[in-house]
């Protein structure tokens, strides 16, 4: 088979979407002669996403140099945005920074009539919103989304919406923005955005939509991320976390134990190859079970497994020490996750600063000798309780808000 043919086979199977299939075929094309520049963006995004990273980055270098060499500026940059998307998603910041700067030497990013101008704005953004800054991030994902819909290029299009719905979200507009993220998903389900692309969208939609206990939601689109894994052969990224997003559909609804074997699943597939980000949300998906199962001393392991992969393992950990009674380190443990948590993951946060409040109020009642139930100390000329006491007030008490200066009193 001449190498013509062998190449014409490798770009059919990556259109249908046959990764190891188009994997193998351009590694032998490209084994027969050097491939071209376009042949090798395409190489290096099936390298991907069979989970093979390395070999990614080492095309995407060749695809930039490539474009260069051939006077393709523009084609170069969005080689380089990818092999930046890559090396962040590798913890690997700073050299991801300088890919990010080389290709705005090339002189594309300065040009508003670009696509891959908008692609070169997305990683700031992205840090600006990941650092709680979503007013800053806001109108740079709508200046990505806006060159995305002028130049007709979806996956722009489709990052920088998700962006702007994210952003909606932390800065309170929750309604607006899952309805901006709902949008985004039926242009990924119609096939409109790459492979890479729709599984970012997905996997931040259904974090979104769980994260704001937006659970029908949740569901809906982990339904909808599982179809989209299995049509695609040999898919190595976000399989793993689709099963992670399963499990956590079936721990809401009580089905722990085969929450526990897709967790299980989820952890086996993220293991190959090593370094997924996921892993430390499946590792957290099973703290959370054994917590739940009462399996202290699992759900322990298993939280402090998820945080070395750097996973936040509250509320969960402080879930585990409030079931351990030892409300103080609960209490300090929430504190710190919503100091350092944004307002997507605030709603889980806030829910167990709640719980823990509860019960640090409780014992403080039984050491007074009051009512945990009532909050009376003591009652009126007829047995009944003082005023101000009951169930009434104490269901009042827990719609009010509690700031952060209360819960700091309660550890006092």
């Amino acid at each position: 088979m001449g190498r013509s043919t062998v190449l014409d086979h490798a770009r059919a199977a990556f259109r249908a979407r046959e990764w190891p299939r188009a994997l193998d075929g351009f590694r032998r094309a490209d084994t027969l002669a050097a491939l071209a520049a376009d042949d090798l963006d395409l190489f290096a995004r099936a390298a991907y996403l069979t989970g093979h990273d390395d070999d990614s980055v080492a095309l995407y270098e060749r695809a930039f140099a490539a474009h260069l060499e051939a006077g393709e500026s523009e084609s170069a940059g969005r080689s380089a945005f990818w092999l930046c998307f890559l090396l962040m998603g590798r913890g690997e910041v700073a050299r991801a920074g300088g890919w990010l700067e080389r290709a705005r030497q090339s002189g594309v990013a300065e040009r508003p009539d670009c696509a891959t101008s908008g692609f070169l704005m997305i990683p700031g953004a992205v840090q600006e919103m990941y650092a709680n800054r979503p007013n800053e991030a806001l109108p740079i994902f709508t200046a990505a989304q806006h060159i995305g819909r002028a130049c007709h290029d979806a996956d722009l299009l489709a990052l920088g919406s998700l962006g702007i719905g994210q952003c909606r979200v932390l800065l309170g507009d929750v309604e607006g923005g899952l309805r901006t993220l709902d949008e985004v998903l039926v242009s990924v389900g119609l096939g409109e955005v790459s492979p890479v692309v729709s599984g970012l969208v997905y996997c931040a939609v259904i974090e979104t939509c769980y994260g704001t206990y937006h659970l029908q939601r949740a569901k809906e689109w982990t339904q909808a991320l599982g179809r989209w894994c299995d049509d695609q052969t040999g898919l190595v990224p976000f399989r793993g976390q689709c099963l992670v997003h399963r499990a956590q559909m079936l721990q809401l609804e009580g089905d722990w134990s085969q929450a526990m074997d897709l967790a299980r699943l989820a952890l086996q597939r993220l293991s190959d190859p090593p370094g997924q980000p996921a892993m430390g949300m499946a590792l957290y998906e099973q703290g959370e079970l054994h917590r739940l199962r009462g399996s202290f001393a699992e759900a322990d392991a298993a939280y402090r497994a998820a945080g070395r992969y750097g996973q936040e393992v509250q509320p969960g950990l402080a879930l585990l020490r409030l079931r351990q009674g030892d409300t103080a380190a609960a209490v300090a443990g929430i504190l710190r996750g919503l100091g350092e948590a944004s307002n997507l993951d605030r709603p889980h946060g806030d829910r167990a600063r709640h719980r823990g409040c509860r019960r640090r109020t409780a014992q403080r009642r039984r050491t007074r000798g009051t009512d945990p139930d009532t909050g009376c100390s003591g009652t009126d000329s007829d047995g009944r309780p003082r005023t101000g006491c009951g169930p009434a007030r104490r269901r009042r008490s827990l719609r009010r808000p509690r700031t952060v200066a209360t819960i700091r009193q309660a550890l006092a």
